[in-house]
């Protein structure tokens, strides 16, 4: 993980932030508000964009964060907006921002307090401030209101955003240092990729009238003209982009595609686990109606624990296994909080300890260790500190995120679907197994047998497969590779008051875990059978789980007796060999093994950009760690259906692609007739 600089910031004799290692002020000295609200919403002209705006989401992108000024007072427009016209189209806005340079949390606090009016917006930003680490940081502030914090160099991030077909900005503020204090983000890259996001006609407001500005958006394709600027300021500059140039792919493999030919709001989603539930929670507070399809009841299979552990995976090094672990946990974190305030559901964030319980263990710690983490994400822990926070007596140091913890994810489930069906956006259609998926006649038909024996034709206009570890049991989705592993949880109940157990304070995890006690009961778990789907719970694997906790907290191993044996609870997991999930549209396998057989030769070329079945997409392979992923990957699909730009990096885009495993086996073979004669058993 790459390290990112804070900014160095001080208050001038005005109070107003200055930029030390720019030497330039954050906003007017005059009133950093009303310099906001005149350069970049008047600039902008947003109020008659919003009025006339034909979609339900509008987006804006700003090139400088700075302290959330810009942001915050487009928050207070925009719920001024829709007080004022109750009836508009647009219901949702984004805001995509870059910085090089983060503020910390109360810095920027302290420089806005100056506008009481917005104090409301600084505290939902505060509450939500990611982590100050490099890259792409998804934020919900309200339902209606989502931020993609970037932090890093503008030039080197903005190339990781995805266009989502036609583009993704509505509006830019053109915002950051001054040209000649910061020449390095003033480049023409930037200019290029502003024309690249955006959709047909966005606009652009800026505070400077720089010549080279003004000739960088002229070239990129911008219509470009000036009004007085601001205060003292003699000019700034405006325009839009009159003509929408044609983009290639970022990814030709990795094919990135929005819902076609369609104006449905009905989303179908096949299954009934945590995937599928945060998809249907995703997409419908963003308005869509769902149809969720599930083979038995719901939270019956691998998400139908009664407790699970919420924490990342992380590594010593810049992998996409971290990248995409770190930012869903932050995400699920702010997720689960955000969903506890409309429905009830088990969960404490009382913190995930990682024991190094063996040298090779405590070495990776160290590895990863020396690696500078925020603290409030990771800290190293001696044995001492891992006593106290549990309040176990264990023998070993380990690892300690503070803001994870567990929940139980039937609840979860179960009351979020009764949330949706009370608000008259979902129904539930359980005890239907999906036997034939086919597109047909601009529609999907999914042919299915009902708990009666009766076979039925449900079509769908759009839809999401959720199915798991049978993901590949579809034929359009057969060529998907995904490894089923059995795994059993087993609740034990501590019922004498000498238990140590009834006073554990945290998740402890090693080999397996211990959660602490939620009503009378705890879990600990799991052992893992790799290509088994037996989903029968056995004494034996029960077993297994008491002797695991035994061998890794032996302080406590009087405490794992038998006769605390409450429940247990089988389940198939759904995992990848790369360990990393699969999310997004699905190309067919015959297509892509004849399209890019050359690959097998290593052949650098123009490449056919890969076309997904159309509105189709896939969200599989989330392993152990499914509570954690469930929500971004989820946020991830609804903002791909609902052309939203995307939450992950082009990199993160790639390495989750369902298209992965099939473009790696053309790799690994020795000759395009290869690729080609695979091509054909599909």
């Amino acid at each position: 993980m790459s390290q990112l600089s804070q900014a160095q910031v001080s208050f001038n004799p005005a109070g107003v932030l200055t930029s030390e290692q720019f030497d330039d002020i954050y906003f007017s000295v005059d009133d950093g508000l009303a310099e906001s609200e005149y350069v970049f919403q008047q600039g902008n002209d947003i109020e008659q964009k919003w009025l006339a705006h034909s979609s339900d989401l509008f987006t804006v992108a700003e090139t400088g964060f700075g302290t959330g000024l810009n942001l915050i007072a487009l928050c207070f427009k925009f719920e001024q907006f829709k007080q004022a016209h109750p009836e508009t189209k647009i219901q949702r806005l984004h805001f995509i921002s870059f910085e090089k340079y983060p503020i910390t949390k109360e810095i920027i606090k302290q420089s806005l307090t100056k506008w009481p009016q917005l104090s409301p917006w600084v505290t939902k930003l505060i509450d939500n401030y990611p982590y100050i680490l490099p890259g792409f940081h998804r934020l919900q502030l309200t339902d209606s209101i989502s931020l993609d914090l970037i932090f890093g160099d503008v030039n080197e991030q903005i190339n990781q955003i995805n266009e989502v077909n036609l583009g993704v900005v509505d509006a830019w503020f053109l915002d950051g240092f001054a040209p000649s204090k910061n020449p390095s983000m003033w480049q023409q890259n930037l200019f290029e990729q502003m024309a690249r996001l955006s959709k047909q006609n966005a606009s652009f407001a800026t505070f400077t009238a720089a010549g080279a500005v003004k000739r960088g958006l002229t070239q990129a394709g911008f219509t470009v003209s000036k009004r007085k600027g601001f205060g003292r300021k003699r000019e700034m500059l405006l325009g839009y982009l009159a003509q929408k140039a044609e983009t290639q792919p970022l990814s030709p493999f990795y094919p990135v595609e929005s819902v076609q030919n369609t104006n449905s709001k009905k989303i179908t989603i096949l299954g009934g686990g945590i995937s599928a539930i945060c998809s249907a929670l995703q997409l419908g507070l963003k308005g869509y109606k769902i149809e969720l399809i599930c083979e038995n009841e719901i939270a019956s299979e691998a998400s139908g624990n009664k407790q699970g552990a919420l924490y990342p995976h992380l590594q010593a090094d810049t992998s996409q296994i971290t990248e995409v672990n770190l930012k869903a946990f932050e995400y699920a974190c702010q997720f689960y909080q955000r969903m506890a305030t409309k429905f009830n559901f088990s969960h404490d964030f009382c913190g995930v300890i990682q024991l190094g319980f063996n040298p090779k263990i405590a070495a990776k710690h160290d590895s990863l260790c020396k690696m500078v983490w925020p603290s409030d994400l990771l800290m190293q822990i001696n044995t001492e500190q891992v006593n106290a926070l549990s309040n176990m007596p264990i023998d070993n140091p380990g690892l300690y995120f503070p803001n994870g913890g567990w929940l139980n994810p039937v609840s979860f489930i179960q009351n979020a679907v009764n949330y949706l069906k009370d608000l008259g956006l979902l129904e539930l259609k359980p005890h239907t197994k999906i036997n034939n998926i086919a597109y047909q006649n601009s529609q999907w038909q999914l042919t299915a047998k009902q708990a009666s024996g009766d076979q039925v034709t449900i079509t769908a206009d759009i839809l999401i497969n959720c199915t798991g570890w049978r993901l590949n049991q579809f034929n359009n989705t057969a060529h998907i590779s995904i490894t089923p592993i059995q795994g059993q949880v087993t609740e034990i109940s501590p019922y004498d008051s000498e238990n140590s157990l009834n006073q554990l304070k945290t998740v402890i995890c090693h080999k397996g875990y211990l959660t602490p006690k939620s009503d009378d009961s705890l879990c600990i778990g799991a052992t893992f059978n790799r290509q088994s789907t037996c989903e029968k719970a056995s004494h034996e694997q029960d077993l297994i789980n008491l002797e695991q906790q035994k061998k890794f907290l032996p302080k406590l191993a009087t405490d794992f007796d038998q006769s605390s044996l409450v429940k247990a609870k089988s389940a198939i997991r759904a995992t990848t060999i790369d360990h990393l999930p699969i999310v997004g549209n699905v190309t067919p396998a015959a297509d892509l093994f004849k399209d890019y057989a050359l690959l097998s030769y290593g052949q650098r070329c123009e490449w056919k950009n890969a076309e997904s079945f159309p509105n189709y997409y896939v969200l599989a392979g989330l392993g152990a760690r499914g509570l954690t992923s469930a929500p971004l990957l989820a946020e991830h699909i609804s903002s791909l259906i609902s052309q939203q730009s995307l939450p992950f990096a082009q990199t993160s885009i790639n390495a989750l692609h369902p298209n992965r495993f099939s473009i790696k086996k053309i790799k690994q073979m020795d000759t395009p007739e290869q690729a080609l004669a695979e091509s054909q058993k599909y």
